[in-house]
């Protein structure tokens, strides 16, 4: 599940670098000027972008960049009649302003409960209010289209944010943002790929107020995992990405909200990891019988397949004992026929955060007869014994299969729709078991 996390943020933050400050977070506006004064000092601005001296040019470009929106009508009409000199720099400029989000735009940052455990699901409130007198972009989809999937909007929303948010812990930790593996779900993938693309954006018109709603905040598909106990605040803060590092420096176009804060009162268990890993597979000795358990250490919910075979879409399950350079595989189940019709839907389980599960287990007297059997001497010295889990199928496996499978009336009907999106489906080893066991 958590493979590809780290890997999706980078993707989707390439080229992306955003510089905290360290000074308080506040919204950073220009001296409030009349209508008239602001377009007669375009209007000087414009006239500069042809001076015979490079810095003067350079200085009027930065201007307008600062004066922003109010510019715009002033600079479209430089673009297309001046000078080749102005009309290239008023293009580069409206080129940088067209690109700009949130100008003019008030934020506001809640959320739907003041206080959750910490799984209990929490909405994120967005209120945008535009009080300047020209359309704002967002950087947000408001259209909430009909054919988006309601996890496919989840993630959207939240890869939006993604880049604009910081989200601390009690100790003043930044959160990085989790998100589930998307690749068999194509109506999420594609709303990835969107913002890889540069989109989606939005539009708010003069005077308009919209507030956008993002569902599961720290639940769903793509989150911010809230799993210790404390106080956590969030902060929207846009900074637009200048070239110029004047521009940078007088906190031009920034856009910030107010911090919101929640309490988590209950934390998640030790077993829940907050380093990101998945599960774990270990060897237990109760009295006389070994037993392979698997531990889910994600914070979600995850389903495990336990039906075991040697064939997809079953389970693999070996005990492995190795001595040296000599090691043998002892099935879990016998290897023996079994086709897609014999899977066992009910051997699909679901294991809660942090709960454990039992894979398999075998007498240790019956290991040491299979072990002799196959060749192997269990007594030996220095010997390990391991528990190997592997899941054979999974929504990637199945969208491979076509029309064979998903859609198809003929086939065993466990896989005519898509398999849990929680189903693991990665290899596992436990750690050694020291040999001989006495039987």
């Amino acid at each position: 599940m958590k493979a590809n996390h780290n890997r999706l943020r980078r993707a989707l933050l390439a080229g992306v670098v955003v510089i905290l400050a360290s000074a308080p977070l506040m919204a950073i506006q220009a001296p409030k000027r009349s209508a008239t004064s602001d377009q007669d000092r375009v209007a000087t601005l414009i006239k500069e972008l042809a001076h015979p001296v490079f810095a003067k040019r350079r200085g009027a470009e930065r201007e307008l960049r600062a004066v922003g929106m109010p510019a715009i009508e002033q600079l479209r009409v430089a673009s297309a009649h001046g000078d080749a000199e102005t009309s290239l720099r008023a293009q580069a400029v409206l080129n940088d302003l067209d690109r700009l989000m949130l100008a003019g735009v008030d934020v506001h940052v809640s959320f739907s409960k003041p206080k959750i455990e910490w799984d209990e699901s929490v909405d994120l409130m967005i209120t945008l209010s535009n009080a300047s007198r020209y359309a704002a972009k967002i950087p947000f989809d408001l259209s909430e289209a009909a054919t988006d999937s309601e996890a496919a909007r989840q993630v959207g929303h939240m890869v939006d944010l993604a880049e604009i948010v910081r989200v601390r812990d009690g100790r003043d930790s930044e959160l990085d943002l989790t998100v589930d593996d998307i690749g068999a779900d194509s109506a999420v993938l594609a709303a990835v790929q969107d913002r890889l693309d540069m989109g989606p954006t939005g539009e708010l018109a003069p005077g308009e107020r919209r507030t956008l709603t993002v569902g599961q905040f720290n639940r769903g598909w793509a989150r911010y995992r809230l799993l210790d106990a404390g106080t956590y605040t969030i902060v929207l803060d846009y900074r637009p990405q200048w070239d110029d590092e004047v521009l940078v420096g007088r906190g031009v176009g920034r856009v910030t909200s107010n911090e919101a804060t929640i309490v988590v009162t209950r934390g998640a268990p030790k077993s829940v990891s907050r380093g990101g890993r998945v599960a774990s597979v270990e060897i237990r000795r109760e009295d006389r019988e070994l037993v392979s358990v698997l531990t889910n250490h994600t914070d979600q919910t995850m389903v495990v397949n336990t039906d075991f075979g040697d064939v997809v879409p079953f389970a693999e399950g070996h005990w492995i004992w190795q001595h040296g350079s000599e090691r043998l595989k002892i099935p879990v189940v016998p290897p023996r026929p079994r086709s897609w019709d014999d899977f066992v839907t009910a051997k699909l389980v679901s294991v809660a955060p942090g709960a454990t599960i039992e894979l398999a287990r075998i007498s240790i007297q019956r290991l040491y007869d299979k072990l002799k059997k196959a060749g192997g001497v269990p007594g030996a010295s220095n010997a390990d014994l391991h528990f190997s889990y592997a899941n054979m199928c999974s929504r990637l496996w199945q969208t491979r299969q076509g029309s064979a499978l998903v859609g198809n009336d003929n086939a065993p009907r466990i896989f005519r729709t898509l398999l849990p999106r929680q189903l693991l489906a990665t290899r596992y080893n436990s750690g050694a078991l020291a040999m001989p066991l006495a039987p």
